[in-house]
């Protein structure tokens, strides 16, 4: 029974460091994957929603607006929320104001498969006053 329970834990171990190369060497080649997304609306609410990625990973969604720029120094987007899915969509808030989101795959170790080139989608006609 030693044996086994020994065995048990070295096949762990090396599963989990496969797991891990595989995300920090790219071999899957996950990075050269783009968000395509998509808006459909039922019943009132709007759903974002876009082709999940082949490897297994959540998404963090960025809601954001645009700032005026009249302060020095001020950053070109303000962040009003982010969220965490391991879903493929995104049920929307209504806004007032336009809203961009920006979407962001992370793997299994919390590496960003997107970072910086994470695709940032601009909805002016859709988010009004009501």
């Amino acid at each position: 029974m030693k044996q086994f329970s020994i065995f048990t834990i070295v096949i762990a171990f090396f599963s989990i460091l496969i797991i891990f190369m595989a995300e920090r060497t790219d071999i899957l080649n996950v990075n050269a994957e783009r968000v395509e997304p998509s808006f459909s609306e039922k019943n009132g609410q709007l759903t974002f929603s876009w082709r999940p990625f082949k490897y297994p990973c959540y998404y963090r969604v960025d809601t954001l607006s645009r700032t005026t720029g009249l302060v020095p120094g001020e950053p070109k987007y303000h962040l009003f929320s982010s969220e965490f899915t391991h879903e493929s969509s995104y049920k929307t808030p209504p806004a007032a104001i336009p809203v961009y989101y920006r979407v962001s795959a992370y793997g299994l170790f919390f590496y960003s498969f997107l970072g910086i080139r994470a695709m940032q989608i601009q909805i002016f006609e859709i988010h009004q006053c009501r």
